[in-house]
Parts: structure tokens; sequence; C-alpha cells
């Protein structure tokens, strides 16, 4: 792929940056995230998921980036020969799209917990999952090792996800439906 030839405003390599970039994790809820021992593996607890709306809300524009990106075509991520060093590069690249990743995970732990309706939004979960697919997809166009290791990250975290929420997926009306699932599946 020509990545040169991706405008900026049709970039989502460049999204996926930004809406990193945005996500504080030093926040308490963040931090209580980060500190939980089991990660939150659902079903996640009444304080899990009170701390992951916490969470969601405090990043949504963070969200709404990536949402924007849907439908663009990963680019250059336009990350410049500046890095001093292998540990300066690794904060910078890995970093925000890695945060941006475990975030996309609690938005879809979220939205298959209860959903706008109180009874799960699966479609909304996969669509987040394949947001974290398309961060990984980008990854790979990134020409060094650290953006393969961010593609590998992002896959594996997505993969995961889907496997610990999968066994009781709504499928059907008010549900997933079949076209998401094989979008997913060709992801």
């Amino acid at each position: 792929m020509n990545l040169g030839s991706v405008s900026d405003a049709d970039n989502a390599s460049l999204d996926f940056k930004a809406a990193g970039t945005l996500i504080d994790t030093k926040t308490p809820a963040w931090k209580q995230y980060e500190d939980s021992y089991s990660g939150y593996e659902p079903p996640l607890t009444d304080e899990e998921l009170a701390n992951v709306q916490t969470i969601l809300s405090q990043n949504a524009a963070a969200l709404q980036l990536v949402t924007s990106a849907r439908g663009k075509t990963p680019g250059p991520w336009n990350d410049g020969d500046s890095y001093a060093d292998m540990a300066t590069m690794l904060n910078l690249q890995l970093g925000p799209e890695r945060r941006l990743c475990k975030l996309l995970m609690l938005a879809a732990l979220d939205a298959h917990a209860h959903g706008d309706a109180g009874q799960g939004d699966d479609e909304q979960a996969v669509h987040r999952l394949m947001d974290v697919l398309a961060i990984s997809d980008a990854g790979e166009d990134r020409p060094s090792l650290v953006g393969h290791l961010v593609a590998v990250g992002a896959s594996a975290l997505s993969s995961e996800t889907i496997c610990k929420i999968a066994s009781d997926f709504h499928i059907g009306k008010n549900g997933l439906t079949r076209e998401t699932i094989l979008q997913f599946m060709t992801c």
C-alpha cells in the first residue's frame, strides 16, 4: 500500500494516534482498573462496571475519534525521525495505541454488559473490538518493529476479549446481526 497517498483528513492512523494521546491514565478510575488483579474479567462486578463507565465518560473524546476513523484508510503515522532512542520510540508509539486498545476493550465489555437498553449491546461491543483490529491493521503499516508489536498486541487483545464474551452474545432481534459477525470474522 502506498501510505503517502492518504490525505490527513482521511487518515485513520492519525485519528488513532490522536485518540491515544487524549487518554489520561493518571485518573483514579484508570489507576483502579490498572491495579485490579483480574484486569476486569467478565462478568464485571457492579463496582467494576461503574469504574468502566467513569473511564469511558472521561475518555469520550478519544472514543469519538475512533468512531470517526471508521471507514477511513490507514495512512502514514507521521512519527518523524526524531526518536532519540528505542525507549522513546516505544513510549511515543506503543503507549498511546496500547492505552487506546485497552479503552476500546473496556467499551466492548461495557456494551456487552448492559448497553443502552440495559440488556447488552453486543453489536456495539463487536464494533469496538473491530476498532481494535483496525488499529492492529494500521500498526502493521508503521515501518518499524514497534508498529508490528502494536499490531500483534492489539490483535491479541481483541481476540482475547471476543473469546471472553462470545459465549453469551445476544444474536438476532435486538442483538448481534449476521452481517456484523461475518464482518468481524473477515477483519
